[in-house]
């Protein structure tokens, strides 16, 4: 069963964002993953607080495959790239039937 992951992102240094995006996208891959989606935040519907920029949604074949690219010693490499470019909140889901 499918599973995707949602990141809120809050750009700190758009250029080390750009290079975190550009070698999380490379090494994503080999985990069979497909981006469904990459937006700008225009405005709040609910009430409440908005705090990031942009919202990434990004397709997996299944939860592990999911679970193996952020487990990967090569992404936890990227981390402090990650964390200098942006602050990112990512949550992982499993498609409902």
């Amino acid at each position: 069963m499918s599973a995707f992951m949602l990141a809120t992102v809050k750009i700190k240094d758009p250029k080390k964002f750009q290079e975190y995006l550009s070698e999380v996208q490379k090494l994503s891959a080999n985990y069979g993953a497909q981006l469904l989606a990459k937006g700008k935040t225009v405005r709040l519907i609910t009430e409440g607080e908005c705090e990031h920029d942009i919202t990434i949604v990004v397709n997996f074949p299944d939860i592990n495959s999911l679970d193996s690219l952020f487990e990967s010693e090569e992404y936890r490499d990227l981390i402090p790239l990650r964390d200098e470019g942006a602050t990112i909140v990512m949550t992982s889901h499993q498609m409902l039937e």
